[in-house]
């Protein structure tokens, strides 16, 4: 999966308003939360690591 198409899975998995976004619970707020941060780890931290390692 490239970052195009992981951006474009997780705009489409986001409500464009308030108003379409139902009540959910905690736990599903959390899951989508976790979802979110494993993509920007993957696509953006990760290789910003491999370009300016620490050591």
């Amino acid at each position: 999966m490239n970052t195009v198409s992981a951006l474009l899975l997780l705009s489409a998995s986001l409500p464009s308003s308030a108003a379409e976004q139902p009540m959910d619970s905690g736990a599903a707020r959390a899951k989508r939360d976790n979802e979110i941060l494993v993509i920007v780890r993957r696509f953006v931290a990760e290789p910003f690591m491999m370009l300016f390692p620490l050591s």
